[in-house]
């Protein structure tokens, strides 16, 4: 994975000023709304795709907002 378009915009939205709001699946088709978060850093991990391939991602840490 690398640090473009939507990796990116995540890495950066602080800089950017732009908020930053998780949703989670709950089931096909369906999605819930988690809250607004900050990213607090990321971390490079090796791990298998969706097919068991290895390759390095991209693992983000998000902290909810505290209104």
């Amino acid at each position: 994975m690398t640090f473009t378009r939507g990796n990116l915009a995540l890495r950066d939205h602080l800089t950017n000023k732009k908020a930053l709001h998780l949703f989670e699946y709950t089931k096909t088709g369906y999605v819930q709304y988690v809250g607004e978060m900050v990213c607090r850093g990321f971390q490079y991990k090796r791990g298998p795709d969706i097919n068991g391939n290895q390759r390095q991602v991209i693992v983000f840490e998000l902290t909810p907002v505290k209104r």
